[in-house]
């Protein structure tokens, strides 16, 4: 089940992992028409708050600086990432990458991330369907999160292998949460299918992501984890 903790260099793989995964799902989510970026951390927030809430905050974001808003939400991402945030994803990261994982022993490597991806995208489901995500389009939503989960799950079986405990894939998957929301801050135009880590930009930035952990795994590190079956 992996739940025996070892500290292990590997456990700060997500540091890496989840800011690239952002700086390119906002890159790729520029390509999109009618797309732009906005560090104004005023206008960043203006359609992100409730309007009392947005008018309360609105002192503070006029006189924070972008460099600071944006340097203290990445620091609280990794904080939270490290922390609580960790600490939630614990519950599904116990069935996701520990009971699951555990029942696919003898599975190539990848089978296994289709497979525990679907599962965990249909998870999502309820919440997807009742706007979370993709408020814009819900039904379609429940594809995407399904195709966000297979895409990201070899990240997170990755880590998983190499921490040898469920700790590591907690960490990316909290780290994940804290940070994923970083592309519609500063994202201007397009919806929810299309840009930021859940939408179409997303899913093409993992899909660089895991050919570059394919080249890192086998000819890098030569564990080759990604081309092995699940032990």
């Amino acid at each position: 089940m992996g739940l025996r903790f070892r500290f292990n260099r590997w456990l700060f793989l997500p540091l890496a992992i989840i800011p690239i995964f952002v700086l390119l799902a906002i890159a790729i989510s520029l390509l999109f028409p009618g797309t732009r970026i906005e560090l104004n951390p005023v206008e960043a927030m203006r359609n992100l708050l409730p309007p009392e809430q947005f008018a309360a905050s609105l002192p503070q974001l006029e006189n924070t600086p972008a460099v600071l808003f944006y340097g203290s939400q990445i620091v609280s991402a990794i904080i939270a990432g490290y922390t609580v945030n960790a600490l939630f994803a614990f519950g599904e990261e116990v069935g996701w990458r520990g009971y699951l994982l555990n029942t696919l022993k003898g599975k190539p490597f990848w089978k296994a991330c289709v497979f525990i991806g679907a599962v965990w995208g249909i998870w999502h489901a309820p919440l997807i369907l009742l706007g979370h995500n993709y408020p814009e389009h819900p039904q379609i939503g429940v594809v995407m999160m399904m195709l966000f989960c297979i895409f990201i799950t070899p990240l997170h079986i990755y880590i998983r292998v190499k921490t040898k405990s469920i700790y590591g894939a907690s960490i990316l998957h909290g780290f994940l949460n804290a940070l994923a929301g970083m592309p519609l801050l500063i994202i201007v135009g397009g919806n929810d299918l299309t840009i930021g880590a859940t939408g179409a930009a997303g899913m093409i930035a993992l899909v660089i992501m895991n050919v570059g952990l394919y080249v890192f795994d086998v000819h890098v590190t030569r564990d080759r984890v990604l081309v092995s079956d699940i032990s």
